[in-house]
């Protein structure tokens, strides 16, 4: 907690042992009002003897949030109440500070250079072994007169006002030594260098066999029209042919029509390497379960639900069934839902509920798990315009894609939709090398 008064007005930014954080005020009253809401954040390292660094860098209002070295948060604070800094804690929690720092940012004598933290690759991993001809180098470069430019092995990388940067890089087959350079505004110079391997191809390496379930629905007898699910599975079925994806495609399906294609997929699928399975449509969540929206939905309250919808977790179940070593779901479902305007407050609340991802597996959300998500106002929705610019850039894991498609949802929606995943995946995928 900082600019306090000392009594019962503060700033706090609090990290959970579930690895969520959040960013709150308190005013005299002693009510706390949450500036930023409860946020899960991988940075965060969890579990017993976990360690976990927190900065806050105040500049003017602007007040910037990091844990672990990278940044999760950004507020603007006109009014501090105090100059006093302190902890909070709750329940029954032993706290040991065994080293405080605080540095006020003040012009220097001598220009300091900048700071530099590496997002990707993970360098938490040590010397890092890549698959792939390009590398994707992405971080955080901070200071305080500003960044002019970060490059990596002499090429010049896209930098936001921020301080982030992205580049991809050609890596050679064996040890490849990369150097980031960030310079600030006043010609300060720093450096982080980290090295990589790439391996070389396995000769004769047999194809992976895939099969896609692809469904879209768009025209709901009760619930309205949405506008681009159907351009969005028939977008996502020729970009997956083209990846080599044997795909299975249904519009506008009732519950016996996604029913049957559900188990169609799972019946061809033991016979295929991977799969994939993308929804687009209308999806909500009732008792912590997540259901599939079909077009002959009639949903006058939450019972209704699980006899005139499909749950998510169907899909998994036939995964599962198949024994395949790579599955994917990818659920663009979750569009405000019109069914829920006459149910009462205690149904299951807005987007879809978090699924833990069985062995093998990634779930992708268009967005956060209890959120809801843009339809766009192009040809496809905004989340699946994304996947379908990043899913045929060559040599990269799937999680990095998955990472792109977040980092261009943000941004196109303006902070208001977070793409989600869960994912058990214990080896490398690559839709296109």
């Amino acid at each position: 907690t900082w600019a306090t008064d000392g009594k019962t007005r503060r700033h706090d930014f609090i990290i959970s042992g579930n690895g969520y954080y959040s960013v709150g005020r308190t005013y005299g009253d002693g009510d706390r009002e949450q500036v930023i809401d409860w946020t899960q954040s991988r940075t965060i390292n969890q579990g017993d003897g976990a360690s976990n660094v927190l900065k806050i860098v105040r500049q003017g209002a602007s007040h910037r949030f990091f844990i672990n070295g990278t940044q999760v948060a950004e507020y603007q604070i006109p009014q501090l109440y105090g100059q006093d800094f302190g902890f909070v804690i709750y329940r029954n929690i032993a706290v040991e500070v065994d080293y405080l720092r605080i540095d006020e940012l003040r012009p220097h004598a001598t220009n300091q250079p900048p700071l530099i933290t590496i997002t990707e690759p993970d360098l938490r991993r040590g010397f890092n072994v890549v698959p792939v001809q390009s590398l994707h180098v992405a971080g955080q470069a901070f200071d305080n007169d500003g960044i002019r430019s970060v490059t990596v092995n002499g090429q010049s990388a896209r930098v936001q006002s921020s301080g982030a940067f992205t580049i991809d890089i050609p890596v050679q087959i064996g040890d490849n030594a990369i150097t980031v350079v960030a310079t600030d505004r006043r010609g300060a110079r720093a450096e982080e260098r980290f090295n990589v391997r790439r391996q070389a191809p396995q000769p004769n390496q047999p194809q992976e066999r895939r099969l896609a379930l692809v469904i879209g629905n768009s025209s709901y007898t009760f619930g309205g029209s949405l506008r681009n699910p159907a351009n969005d599975a028939t977008s996502m079925k020729e970009s997956l042919e083209n990846l080599g994806f044997t795909v299975l495609k249904y519009e506008n399906c009732s519950q016996a029509a996604m029913r049957r294609a559900i188990d169609e997929f799972g019946r061809q699928l033991s016979h295929y390497d991977m799969g994939l399975f993308f929804y687009a449509g209308h999806g909500i969540q009732v008792g912590g379960h997540n259901y599939l929206v079909p077009v002959d939905a009639q949903l006058e309250n939450e019972n209704d639900v699980e006899y005139d919808c499909v749950r998510a977790d169907r899909i998994l179940a036939k995964m599962e069934t198949a024994g395949t070593r790579t599955n994917l779901v990818i659920l663009d479902a979750c569009r405000d839902n019109p069914f829920e305007r006459s149910w009462s407050r205690s149904s299951g609340g807005e987007g879809l509920a978090f699924m833990n991802a069985p062995s093998g597996s990634l779930i992708a959300y268009a967005t956060a798990p209890g959120s809801t998500a843009s339809d766009g106002s192009g040809s496809n929705g905004l989340y699946t315009a994304a996947l379908l610019e990043h899913i045929n850039t060559p040599n990269l894991t799937v999680e990095q894609v998955f990472k792109r498609v977040r980092n261009s949802v943000v941004e196109r929606s303006g902070g208001k939709q977070t793409p989600w995943e869960s994912t058990s995946l214990t080896g490398d995928f690559f839709f296109r090398q």
